[in-house]
């Protein structure tokens, strides 16, 4: 891990006049989820948030994890601060030897259109209602 963190700092022009202080240099040495063969946090948080059909079991896991109606409902910059929070554990949980969920099937939601017909029949049916 110390090997990784001093390639990493290597090709970070960040580093290259000034070291990293400890705890950065510590980061620089833990994998990131790219590197434990999960999406990257820009991925993971699009496909958290996204309408994407199909989530990466590791999303899965991190959205079981965490109170979703918040993530969804939370501004831009706040939800993503709570889904790196959730995020990070489930990258430590592989890190770790952790299992992750198997890819649930998902039903796809394809909305029809209804005939003019059907449609005027339920407005009816609608205005009987309340008429």
């Amino acid at each position: 891990m110390i090997k990784q963190g001093l390639e990493k700092m290597a090709v970070n022009r960040a580093y290259m006049d000034w070291p990293p202080s400890a705890l950065a240099f510590r980061n620089l040495c833990l994998p990131t989820s790219e590197d434990l063969g999960l999406p990257s946090d820009d991925d993971a948080f699009n496909q958290a948030v996204g309408n994407a059909t199909e989530k990466h079991p590791a999303v899965i896991r991190t959205l079981r994890d965490m109170d979703v109606h918040k993530l969804r409902t939370a501004e831009v910059g706040k939800a993503e601060r709570l889904f790196k929070k959730h995020w990070d554990k489930t990258v430590e949980h592989v890190m770790a030897g952790g299992e992750l969920p198997e890819v649930e099937k998902q039903v796809e939601d394809k909305p029809v259109k209804a005939s003019a017909e059907v449609a005027e029949n339920s407005l009816n049916d609608l205005r009987e209602m309340f008429g």
